[in-house]
């Protein structure tokens, strides 16, 4: 019988425990969240909350976290209304997905975290305004710089 995919992810990280060097972590970005320390940080996450709990844990310097759990998956819509719930009009919001364009668009700063090869080409069409990049592979630098829009380009 189908339960979903939230369940499937509840599933999935109770048969695979983490412990805290199974997690990889941007450098760059990991120095970026630690000069963060007088303002609240959230990890919103679609990862299992039993995952986002030990990441939690591992790195203190995350105030609170919301993640999938058993009944729901914190798609990107989920995300968003989790935010409009807290009340929060202005946010910093880090991704690497296709589907985390939707929330840099409307974020303060949009930190891009080792992006997907589908969100790398997705910038370089439809830039975002304030966005700022950790660790982006040389030949995705390359790319960006050759399918970024000219003046001629645009419309």
């Amino acid at each position: 019988m189908k339960k979903g995919l939230a369940e499937t992810k509840y599933q999935f990280a109770l048969l695979h425990p983490q412990k805290k060097e199974d997690y990889r972590t941007n450098p760059f970005f990991f120095q970026y969240l630690m000069r963060q320390k007088n303002r609240p940080l959230w990890l919103v996450t679609g990862a299992s909350e039993v995952h986002a709990q030990s990441i939690q844990r591992f790195y203190p310097f995350f105030t609170e976290c919301y993640a999938s759990n058993r009944q729901k998956n914190c798609s990107v819509a989920v995300k968003q209304e989790w935010l409009n719930k807290k009340g929060v009009t202005v946010y910093d919001y880090a991704g690497d997905r296709l589907g985390d364009y939707v929330l840099f668009q409307h974020a303060r700063t949009a930190c891009i975290v080792n992006p997907s090869f589908a969100l790398f080409v997705k910038l370089s069409i439809f830039p975002l305004k304030n966005c700022q990049f950790f660790d982006v592979h040389p030949f995705k630098k390359a790319l960006f710089f050759w399918l970024k829009p000219t003046a001629e380009k645009s419309v």
